[in-house]
């Protein structure tokens, strides 16, 4: 797919017709000015007074996009909406986040930096947790694509991310019930699925994909986990009968943790056998397998490093595919089987959490139990 021109008129069994000739021609020409337009000035003026400007809707709901249309040096903003991102729960009451992306592209050695601050707090806890994200991506940028680059480099990704600071999160780091739902049961039906705890972190992310379609991930994480109480029990409808339950997994603890803190390493191999692929001249695309998608994770608790109380060494494999039977229909399916080789010291956030679902819409099929109280397994 990189051979010259000679070469395909060399092996053409019918030469061309001239109205195919010509043809060619147009559409080249037009291909080329189309992608050479993308560098003018004239252009990347025309694109940023396009964009929409920042007003208070666009803050408030909306959100927005800012870019300066550099090919060299692609600069973008994005805002998240701020209402959108407010909840409630017992704990902090009104939670309010506020929430942005600053990227940042390098063409020249096809990479992408970005960073993420977030900032959120809880009006009846009256606690402030902010928190940011450093993202280092390896991608393709086309507009800095050259014939002589190695393939190996144009299909390969890579990404590689730092966080940090304090937050809040859930003690299934799943996350069974979003906020949203959680904030209309806690405020119309005195339900207060979601639990929640502090944690000042720092974390290590790197996960990539080979060119033979073999992923894997490494994660490292500190947490210093803080409990936090219900301060609020005010909804807009209340049933005598029904009252909110302690801010922890009463199905399987009987009272708060106390708290620890914790250093857990994780890795993660995924592989799909008998892949096929699309090979375009500068990339390949993944056309997938008659055979299943295989994942292997292990996961070990490090004890007395950074003052680290946990200790443990858990394991998961699964099995998942989807079968199409064309008219028969799609089969999705996931098998997992798991446990620990070591469990001397693990606390409620470091269990196997099997998902629940607990409101009236449906969760991920493959992924939970759709009547399962949430902390009961």
């Amino acid at each position: 797919n990189k051979k010259p021109k000679t070469y395909w008129d060399s092996v053409r069994p019918v030469p061309l017709e001239p109205e195919e000739i010509k043809d060619y021609k147009v559409k080249d020409s037009m291909y080329q000015y189309q992608r050479d337009s993308v560098y003018t000035q004239h252009y990347r003026d025309s694109m940023r007074k396009q964009q929409a400007k920042v007003t208070v809707g666009s803050i408030a709901w909306s959100g927005f996009t800012r870019s300066n249309y550099d090919p060299k040096k692609w600069t973008s903003v994005k805002w998240e909406p701020l209402l959108k991102q407010v909840s409630y729960n017992t704990v902090e009451g009104v939670a309010a986040n506020a929430e942005a992306t600053i990227s940042r592209a390098f063409p020249s050695i096809k990479r992408e930096l970005s960073f993420t601050p977030h900032v959120r707090y809880g009006f009846s806890n009256r606690h402030l947790n902010a928190w940011g994200t450093l993202n280092w991506d390896k991608r393709t940028f086309r507009w800095m694509r050259n014939v002589n680059d190695d393939e190996d480099e144009m299909f390969s990704r890579s990404h590689f991310d730092i966080s940090g600071g304090k937050r809040i999160s859930q003690f299934n780091k799943d996350e069974p019930i979003t906020p949203f739902f959680n904030s209309v049961l806690t405020l119309f039906f005195n339900r207060n699925y979601m639990k929640i705890y502090e944690n000042y972190f720092a974390q290590f992310n790197y996960r990539a994909q080979m060119q033979n379609g073999l992923k894997y991930r490494v994660n490292l994480l500190y947490e210093d986990r803080i409990p936090i109480e219900n301060t609020t029990d005010w909804s807009v409808i209340k049933y005598s009968e029904q009252k909110f339950t302690p801010n922890y997994p009463t199905e399987k603890i009987s009272q708060q943790f106390t708290r620890h803190q914790a250093v857990i390493a994780e890795a993660s191999v995924e592989y799909q056998p008998g892949q096929k692929f699309i090979q375009y001249p500068r990339y390949k695309m993944p056309l997938g397998s008659k055979y299943p998608t295989l994942t292997l994770t292990y996961q070990k608790g490090i004890n007395n490093i950074l003052g680290s109380d946990v200790d443990f060494d858990k394991w998961n494999f699964a099995v998942a595919d989807g079968m199409n039977f064309k008219l028969g229909g799609q089969f999705n399916y996931r098998i997992d089987i798991g446990g620990f080789i070591n469990d001397r010291t693990v606390f409620i956030q470091d269990y196997r959490h099997f998902n629940g679902n607990q409101i009236i819409f449906a969760s991920k099929y493959l992924n939970s139990f759709q009547v399962a109280p949430y902390y009961a397994n």
